[in-house]
């Protein structure tokens, strides 16, 4: 069994991973390939080559669905096709923080114009 671990193929394993497998997983691999590797020598050659994983990104809850505030109904229920114009009409809003407090600028359009 090696000490070194060939730079290049362990470096194509973490960029093909996008950077998010760390020495256990990556030693899982290239052990999965039919090569013997410790996960201490995977550990050694990613510090020398400067490879560190990067923690996948936490879920965070956007909207705050139990507020008890009533709801308008769904009515089109994801039926977006219009068979004449202005018979069916989209709507956003968004909130924007500026130095002059919240600014909520909104859109409205005709679903049979796009």
């Amino acid at each position: 069994m090696s000490r070194s671990v060939g730079q290049s193929k362990l470096q194509q394993r973490f960029i093909a991973s996008k950077e998010g497998s760390g020495a256990p997983r990556l030693t899982k691999e290239l052990t999965s390939e039919g090569n013997k590797y410790k996960q201490k020598t995977i550990t050694a050659s990613m510090r020398r080559q400067g490879l560190r994983a990067k923690a996948a990104k936490r879920y965070k809850a956007t909207i705050y669905s139990k507020h008890g505030l009533p709801v308008a109904l769904n009515l089109l229920e994801q039926n977006f096709n219009a068979e004449a114009p202005s018979q069916k009409w989209v709507g956003d809003i968004t909130y924007l923080r500026t130095e002059e407090g919240l600014s909520n600028p909104s859109t409205i359009s005709n679903n049979t114009e796009r």
